[in-house]
């Protein structure tokens, strides 16, 4: 029996097949190695672009918040002045329905200025942008804190609702209260009363005296100006709690 001779393996393969396998095997690790730092990379890329947005969308977030308190306290700065002049005008529908309906003279002076200010409105409202920004779909999704989020919405609405009333006040106003006042008050007489200076100026020619204004169509829209004035000022008064609510959270 014959012994092998060392390099003469039929099996074997060549010596240069050999080495061309091995190359070919680092060439292929290599280049796995090469693809997977590329996703590595690119994988960091995107995290580190994902981090800086919500960085950037936070920081964002934060400086829109801090404008909105600074809106909201303009809002409710304004609230004791609407409050104020609601009130100045339910005071004067209250006299006014009281003369029209009682016994009782009433003193000139005092009705003369109560019919001043009877088609007259407070616009309840101000500039503000980051507000009608927030309150839009795209606005409500870059806030991240849900409870923000709920009482925004909750201001949104009642504000809303406030303002369609106010809009609807001023087309009574302007279609049907001044109409009226115009054509049977005399408002040169309702000024004089109303100036401190008005006994200085000469009395009017044309004031008929409060019996003339007495009538079922004054008083109708009396009540329909009380009406309008109490939906207006109850809506407002919803919006501003609210308010007050999301400013405390948002200054926590």
């Amino acid at each position: 029996m014959s012994t092998p001779v060392a390099g003469n393996d039929p099996d074997a393969p060549p010596p240069g097949r050999a080495e061309s396998g091995r190359g070919t095997g680092r060439r292929l690790r290599g280049l796995v190695l090469e693809g997977l730092v590329i996703v590595a990379s690119i994988l960091l890329a995107f995290a580190i672009d994902a981090a800086w947005d919500q960085q950037r969308d936070r920081k964002q977030e934060e400086r829109l918040l801090e404008q909105l308190v600074g809106e909201l306290d303009l809002y409710i700065r304004l609230g004791p002045v609407a409050r104020q002049s609601a009130e100045r005008v339910e005071s004067d529908v209250t006299l006014l329905l009281d003369a029209i309906h009682g016994s009782e003279r009433l003193d000139d002076r005092a009705w003369q200025r109560a019919l001043l200010f009877l088609d007259r409105s407070y616009q309840f409202s101000a500039a503000t942008p980051v507000f009608d920004r927030l309150t839009t779909e795209d606005g409500f999704n870059a806030i991240s804190d849900p409870e923000v989020r709920k009482l925004l919405a909750d201001v949104a609405s009642y504000l809303g609702v406030a303002r369609r009333f106010e809009e609807l006040q001023d087309q009574f106003l302007a279609t049907q209260m001044s109409p009226w006042l115009n054509r049977n008050v005399d408002r040169y007489a309702a000024q004089r009363a109303n100036d401190e200076d008005g006994a200085d100026r000469p009395a009017s020619r044309f004031d008929p005296g409060f019996d003339a204004l007495r009538s079922r169509e004054l008083s109708n829209l009396l009540i329909e100006r009380r009406k309008w004035l109490y939906l207006v000022t109850m809506f407002r008064s919803q919006a501003l709690e609210r308010m007050e609510e999301l400013r405390e959270v948002l200054t926590d």
